[in-house]
């Protein structure tokens, strides 16, 4: 028996049209497909859309925007370091401005009794001191407006 490359390239181009054959879906898996797809879709543009409106809201607070600061910071920081890497670098960033948004030197409870201790004098030393630490930058915005209030009342 001898080797025909004719008979051989013939039964290759059987052999596609066989697996060509089976391959090709049914009217009825196309319409199944084409109906996952369009539920697909329709999934990610819901889950899009609130996934950008609670980033939104996320970064209008300054816990947010002290978070996104850290992240860019931790990537770029990252991104020479080989091991670490950007995407390391931003969760450790993130991680790093939500920590400084949220650190807390005292428990409300003390610092509502502190506060209502004070003398109308020593009440107005105190609004100038917390006023100076928020034009610093040493104390977030919710912790200023919670300190005046209590000095004001």
């Amino acid at each position: 028996m001898t080797w025909d490359p004719k008979k051989a390239l013939e039964r290759m181009k059987q052999a596609g049209d066989t697996l060509a054959q089976r391959a090709r879906p049914t009217p009825e898996q196309l319409a199944r497909l084409k109906e996952a797809v369009g539920q697909g879709q329709q999934a990610l543009e819901s889950g899009s859309k609130a996934v950008a409106q609670k980033a939104q809201e996320a970064l209008s607070t300054d816990t947010g925007k002290k978070v996104a600061a850290g992240a860019a910071t931790g990537a770029l920081a990252g991104a020479p370091i080989p091991v670490l890497g950007p995407v390391a670098g931003a969760v450790v960033g993130a991680g790093v401005g939500y920590w400084l948004a949220n650190r807390r030197s005292e428990p409300d409870a003390e610092l509502e009794r502190r506060c209502k201790s004070l003398l109308p004098s020593e009440r107005a030393e105190e609004l100038r001191q917390i006023e100076d630490l928020y034009d610093d930058g040493k104390v977030t915005r919710e912790h200023y407006e919670r300190v005046r209030k209590l000095l004001e009342d």
